[in-house]
C-alpha cells in the first residue's frame, strides 16, 4: 500500500468503492480495509480538491458533478462497471450522486452531507468544517494530546484521545493538503439539498450517535425525507468519523449491507431498494 498515492485498490471480490469526507483522503478508510477486502475488491479515491486528488472545476455550481464524474472515471479505470458505495459526509452526498448515475449496486452513507432542516443548520455545518480546518493545519505547531487533541477533533471523533499519533498526523496532513475547501464549500451552499433519490439500489444512511457535527435531526432526517425508500441505521457511541471511533461496527456494518443487497438479486442483477424503516 502507497500511502501517499492518491488513490488505493486492493482486496478480492466483488467490488466497493470508498469515498471520504471533506478535509480528507483515502487514507480515512485505513482502519477499514483489512476487514473490507477479505470479501470484495476495494476502490478507495481521492476526491478532486483533497491532498492529491487533482483541481476541482471552478464554477461551484459544476463542482459536486465534478466529482461524481472523477469518481466515475476512477471506475473506468480500474475497469469498475457498478460498485457497492460507501460514502463518508461527503462521500455519501457523492455517492448518492452515483446511484443516480446507475453506478451503484448498493448505497452505504455514513453521515452523508446533502441535506438540513434550515439554513442556519448549513452555515453551522461549514463554520465547523472551517473552524476544523484551521484547527488541524495548526496541529504542527501544537501538542497533539490530551486537551488539545480533543479540542481539535471532538466534533468529528467521538473518542479522540484512541486516535494513534500517525492517525492524527494523517488528519493534518490531508486537512493541509485540501486545496479545494473554499470551492467546495461555496459549493454545497449553492447545490444543495439533494434531490429526491427514487429507488434505484439499496440505500443505507448511518449516523453516529455522537456526532457533533452534523447532528442527526438536523441534517439526517431531512436527507431520508428525501430518500423514500433509505434504511436508516444509527451507530451507537460513534462520530463523524465512524471509522475512528468503532472500525469494527463500521465494517460490519458495511459488510453486511453489501451482502444483504447481493443476496437480493443473486449477486448481481439490478436492485430494488428495501422498504423504508426510518424511525
Amino acid at each position: 500500500m502507497n500511502d501517499l498515492a492518491a488513490a488505493h485498490v486492493g482486496g478480492a471480490g466483488s467490488t466497493m468503492v470508498l469515498l471520504h469526507d471533506v478535509l480528507s483522503s483515502w487514507r480515512a478508510w485505513r482502519p477499514l480495509l483489512a476487514a473490507l477486502e477479505s470479501h470484495h475488491t476495494v476502490l478507495a479515491p481521492t476526491l478532486r480538491g483533497h491532498n492529491g486528488g487533482g483541481p476541482l472545476a471552478a464554477d461551484p455550481r459544476r463542482v459536486l458533478s465534478s466529482l461524481v464524474d472523477g469518481v466515475e472515471r476512477a471506475m473506468d479505470a480500474t475497469r469498475l462497471g457498478r460498485a457497492h458505495i460507501v460514502g463518508n459526509g461527503l462521500g455519501g452526498w457523492v455517492g448518492l450522486e452515483l446511484a443516480r448515475r446507475g453506478r451503484a449496486r448498493s448505497v452505504t452513507a455514513l453521515s452523508p452531507m446533502g441535506a438540513w432542516r434550515e439554513p442556519g443548520d448549513l452555515e453551522r455545518l461549514l463554520r465547523g468544517i472551517r473552524r476544523a480546518n484551521r484547527s488541524w493545519t495548526a496541529v504542527p505547531r501544537l501538542p497533539v494530546a490530551g486537551g488539545v487533541r480533543r479540542l481539535v477533533l471532538g466534533r468529528w471523533v467521538a473518542r479522540p484521545d484512541l486516535l494513534s499519533a500517525e492517525a492524527v498526523a494523517t488528519v493534518v496532513y490531508d486537512a493541509v493538503g485540501c486545496t479545494g475547501l473554499d470551492v467546495l464549500l461555496d459549493a454545497v451552499r449553492s447545490t444543495g439539498p439533494v434531490p429526491c433519490l427514487l429507488p434505484v439500489c439499496p440505500v443505507m444512511v448511518c449516523w453516529g450517535s455522537a456526532d457533533r457535527l452534523s447532528p442527526f435531526e438536523a441534517h439526517g432526517r431531512p436527507l431520508l425525507s428525501l430518500l423514500p425508500a433509505a434504511e436508516l441505521r444509527r451507530l451507537p457511541g460513534v462520530g463523524h468519523r465512524p471509522m475512528d471511533d468503532d472500525p469494527a461496527l463500521v465494517a460490519a456494518t458495511v459488510l453486511g449491507h453489501a451482502a444483504a443487497a447481493e443476496r437480493a438479486t443473486g449477486g448481481g442483477a439490478r436492485m430494488g431498494a428495501p422498504p423504508m424503516r426510518h424511525p
